[in-house]
């Protein structure tokens, strides 16, 4: 994937070229300007470049950043469909030319994010309530110590129903019946 794709996710700002020969070649285009209804309003010379994307395959260190956000899954399709989409060097990209290289990602994306990082996490929390046990003491209670901090929490989260008697009385039970 790193050597293979190197330089191939690239694109030209002028969408009519082949290659990046004919894009440097080109010199400029005119774009349209267009108001928020749609409508031309005017145009506007442009230079045409070359770009390669941040997120590309040029090099090891770049590969490597590339990976990390698409394991975090971070605008990952884009730079998916970016992949699928490249040709030979030097080639403007062709929409849906490598279709299995979606593969790739989409494995690459199961085994990074449900299996590293949910490795990753397990750790970062089975460490906190290390620390959150050692910082309340509960690190040096005895077994029975334990069981009697558990009674109490219980007690405290429980709540008795209260059942009222009825009173025996006749003016009172009126009033109770009221109440």
């Amino acid at each position: 994937m790193f050597d293979r794709d190197q330089q191939r996710v690239q694109v030209c700002k002028e969408r009519l070229v082949k290659n990046r020969v004919e894009c440097l070649a080109m010199g400029s285009f005119m774009e349209d300007v267009k108001d928020e209804y749609g409508k031309v309003i005017a145009q506007k010379k442009i230079q045409t470049e070359w770009e390669v994307p941040f997120n590309n395959y040029d090099n090891i260190f770049v590969s490597m950043m590339t990976f990390f956000e698409i394991s975090t899954l971070e605008m990952w399709p884009g730079m998916m469909y970016n992949a699928i989409d490249s040709t030979k060097l030097d080639d403007v990209p062709i929409k849906e030319n490598k279709p299995f290289i979606s593969m790739v990602y989409i494995i690459y994306i199961f085994f990074t994010t449900f299996f590293i990082m949910n490795l990753f996490i397990s750790v970062i929390v089975d460490k906190f309530n290390e620390e959150i046990k050692k910082r309340q003491g509960a690190d040096n209670f005895t077994d029975e110590q334990k069981e009697w901090v558990k009674i109490q929490r219980l007690l405290v989260h429980t709540n008795p129903k209260i059942i009222p008697v009825e009173p025996i009385n006749c003016f009172r039970l009126q009033c109770f019946k009221i109440v």
